[in-house]
């Protein structure tokens, strides 16, 4: 299991439009929880699973108190198996 939490941070940079300042556009914190795992039944054969982002958290970028943008990238999986000889 890995939990990772990537603070608060500014993805795009005001700028100056027609005299008016437009703030940054700053990203909210984002919580993740992955899951690995890797299993050998045999001296060849190896198993992996991946599982990324398993608390569907939603990612909001805020633009001062407006919510710019709004991402779900949900759950991703996947599966792997490596043979060797």
């Amino acid at each position: 299991m890995s939990y990772n939490v990537v603070g608060s941070r500014i993805t795009d940079v005001g700028v100056l439009n027609a005299g008016t300042l437009l703030p940054n556009i700053e990203q909210s914190p984002f919580h993740q929880l992955d899951f690995v795992a890797g299993y050998a039944p045999t001296e060849h054969l190896k198993i992996n699973l991946k599982c990324k982002n398993l608390l569907f958290q939603t990612q909001r970028y805020r633009m001062g108190d407006f919510v710019e943008r709004t991402v779900r990238p949900g759950a991703s999986f996947q599966l792997g198996l490596e043979y060797s000889y």
